[in-house]
């Protein structure tokens, strides 16, 4: 573990794990069939995903590692969960060379992967920022679950649209 309080993350990783994610969530609507509609309506509802993902997960992190907060202040937690979030672009990037190059339809376990593993990123931060392993472990699998169920129902009730 380290006492080192790490630095905010930058505008340009905040904004890397949302473009990253919109193209999930674009790749996810031009499956739909809708093609120019369907991508556009993916990307707002994948960044509405994310967006409200983040801040439910760095919410309840905050709540469980007071300790993090008092020793490293609340933009540790938040820069914890953005820099977590990066870990979509390598899963983006996979998704739109399998969708588009290889013409597999497997944007959404690529989708499952990415936010499960970002979940799990983030709790592994603040665990090496003096967390609880355990806690942070199941409640970022929990959420990350939870965000990608939500992700799923709300792409099954765009399809069926």
């Amino acid at each position: 573990m380290t006492n080192q309080t790490p630095a905010p993350p930058g505008p340009y990783d905040t904004m890397l794990g949302l473009a990253a994610f919109a193209v999930l969530g674009a790749l996810a609507g031009r499956a739909l069939g809708r093609e120019l509609t369907g991508v556009l309506v993916g990307c707002v509802a994948a960044l509405a995903v994310l967006t409200i993902g983040a801040w439910l997960l760095r919410i309840l992190l905050a709540a469980v590692n007071r300790e993090v907060r008092v020793q490293h202040g609340g933009a540790a937690i938040g820069g914890a969960v953005w820099r977590g979030f990066l870990m979509i672009v390598p899963f983006a990037v996979l998704a739109a060379v399998a969708d588009l190059v290889l013409d597999w339809n497997a944007v959404q376990a690529f989708t499952a992967t990415a936010i499960m593993t970002s979940c799990g990123a983030a709790g592994v931060e603040l665990t090496r920022l003096g967390g609880k392993a355990l806690v942070n472990g199941l409640l970022s699998t929990l959420v990350g679950m939870a965000i990608f169920g939500g992700w799923m129902v709300l792409v099954a009730l765009l399809g069926s649209a």
